[in-house]
């Protein structure tokens, strides 16, 4: 597996668009380098951050769940 990858395979595992994913890199929420004119992302912190999302979301769901 490749340790840096390109803006678009980080916007599909984030579930976001392409220049959500630049503004959070802008906002420092994402560290990114260029290479050959490309940006791209570190996959342990996209993943860390995709689990984290994941984790908000699942909490979210539950704490509507015991309201409903």
């Amino acid at each position: 597996m490749e340790p840096l990858i390109p803006l678009g395979e980080v916007a599909r595992i984030l579930g976001l668009t392409r220049s959500a994913v630049h503004y959070m890199a802008k906002r420092g929420e994402l560290h990114r380098a260029k290479v050959a004119g490309r940006w791209v992302y570190f996959r342990p912190e996209v993943e860390a951050l995709a689990a984290a999302q994941g984790a908000r979301r699942r909490a979210r769901e539950a704490r509507e769940a015991i309201s409903a």
